[in-house]
């Protein structure tokens, strides 16, 4: 159950950095920068899962 709790807290996070992304890239912003604002997503959403998920695990 904790990986599965692991794996949506990781997609919710995703999600929510993804749906950033996505904004600056409509309004003009992102667009010479995505690949790069999408490693940030992809790393951001690891650094932010790791910090609500550690309670989980270590009970």
């Amino acid at each position: 159950m904790k990986t599965l709790e692991t794996f949506l807290i990781w997609a919710v996070c995703y999600h929510a950095g993804n749906g950033i992304r996505l904004i600056l890239i409509d309004l003009g912003i992102g667009i010479r920068w995505q690949r790069q604002l999408f490693v940030a997503v992809i790393m951001l959403s690891l650094i932010l899962s790791t910090f609500f998920v550690y309670p989980i695990w270590h009970d």
